[in-house]
């Protein structure tokens, strides 16, 4: 795990997104899915997060 990889899941967190999250950071869509998919399977879980029928993350 990196540093990068969990400042990507605070991008994705705080832009409500990962596609506003990826044109923010400058990288593409499958960039951001595989940092996550890499912190996921850092911390052995199956669920980094997930959306309330608002929209905001839990």
């Amino acid at each position: 795990m990196s540093l990068i990889e969990l400042k990507t899941f605070l991008a994705v967190i705080d832009y409500k997104g990962v596609t506003p999250a990826a044109r923010e950071l400058n990288i593409t869509q499958p960039a951001i899915t595989k940092r996550l998919i890499n912190l996921k399977n850092f911390f052995g879980i199956n669920t980094l997060y997930s959306r309330k029928k608002n929209g905001e993350f839990v």
